[in-house]
């Protein structure tokens, strides 16, 4: 059974939307702050519930960030969850400026737990559990928020912070979390190289 700590969600957008039903179905209890109040009040319709970014930062763990864009997301984080949410996990799944997000990750480890997790799909996709979640960060507290993961992003794959493919006499291929998503096709046809590679060479 899911925790009885509700999971915080900022932004409650169209795909923060389709967060909150996917959590919702799991069982959690799901607190969101937008500033379109249309958007909370739809929220509200669907089984979440109400709270300002400081309450939620205050009562929620782990705290789903959705925001449109890097420049709310450091804003989010660093004004709001990470004074008040000390201790939390945050889960960044707004597709963000991938050098941007790696320094926010590093100035905010001192007082949250950040995970940068970008999809690779639609709404409607992520809606079916079709979407392919792109985790990146510290790999304990990927584990500790598997239970959340899994409600979002039943297929998924842990990237560490970056992702490093080095072939004989090439230069290596780095992609963070935030510039995979991105690149689904490509993301995909690595990740099949990858595994082909590990394969052959067991």
């Amino acid at each position: 059974m899911p925790p009885e700590t509700p999971v915080g969600l900022i932004g409650v957008g169209l795909m923060g939307e389709v967060y909150a039903q996917r959590l919702i179905a799991a069982g959690f209890g799901v607190i969101g702050f937008d500033i379109d109040s249309a958007r909370v009040k739809r929220l509200v319709q669907i089984g979440g519930r109400a709270g300002s970014a400081a309450e939620i930062a205050r009562q929620c763990d782990p705290i789903v960030v959705a925001v449109f864009s890097t420049d709310q997301v450091e804003d989010v984080v660093e004004r709001t969850l990470a004074p008040a949410g000390s201790g939390k996990i945050v889960i960044c799944t707004s597709t963000c400026d991938p050098d941007r997000i790696s320094a926010l990750g590093g100035r905010v480890a001192h007082a949250v737990h950040f995970l940068e997790a970008p999809v690779s799909g639609a709404s409607a996709q992520v809606r079916q559990g079709d979407g392919v979640g792109l985790i990146g960060g510290d790999v304990e507290t990927a584990q500790i928020a598997t239970s959340v993961l899994d409600a979002l992003f039943p297929k998924r794959f842990h990237i560490g912070k970056s992702v490093t493919v080095a072939a004989p006499s090439s230069p290596s291929i780095s992609f963070s979390a935030s510039t995979a998503s991105r690149l689904p096709k490509a993301w995909s046809l690595l990740h099949g190289l990858v595994s082909t590679l590990r394969l052959f060479c067991r």
